[in-house]
Parts: structure tokens; C-alpha cells; sequence
């Protein structure tokens, strides 16, 4: 472990001394939990914007591809990226 320094205020700091004190575990202990709680949170949600992200470009990009689908295989297989990325 890395030894640190951080200042709280002073209301914070006794609500959590009396947090720890309650669930009896330091008040070290606390605060490594409440922050590594805080990191998987912030892990699942970028997660979450991520495949939200994703699924937000195929949906835009449907009536594109039913474009492409419609035309020739050669028309398709060669314009693919003109198709689905050029502007109408």
C-alpha cells in the first residue's frame, strides 16, 4: 500500500470517524472502500455508455445499409464506404 495525505473538511471527517466507528472498521478502511466502490461505478457505467454508444451508430446506420442491400453485389462490394458514410 501507498501511504497518503488528504484533507477533509471538517464536517465530512467527523461523519465519516462516526460512519466507521458505527460499522467498526477504520477510518482508513472506509475510505478505501468508498472509493473503490466509487471506481467499479464509474467502470459499469462507461461501460454501459460505451455499448449504448455502439448500439446508437448501428441504429443511425440501418436505412444505409438497406441502402447498400438493395443495390448490385458489385455496386455494394465497391461503394460500401461511400454508401454508408457519405452524406445525402
Amino acid at each position: 500500500m501507498i501511504r497518503t495525505q488528504v484533507y477533509f473538511p471538517q464536517s465530512l471527517y467527523k461523519e465519516l470517524k462516526l460512519l466507521a466507528a458505527k460499522e467498526r472498521q477504520t477510518f482508513a478502511s472506509l475510505v478505501r472502500k468508498a472509493l473503490s466502490d466509487k471506481l467499479k461505478e464509474n467502470k459499469i457505467r462507461k461501460k454501459t455508455e460505451y455499448k449504448i454508444s455502439a448500439l446508437s451508430v448501428m441504429l443511425t446506420s440501418l436505412s444505409k445499409i438497406k441502402i447498400w442491400k438493395e443495390k448490385t453485389t458489385r455496386y455494394g462490394s465497391t461503394d460500401h464506404d461511400k454508401i454508408l458514410y457519405a452524406k445525402r
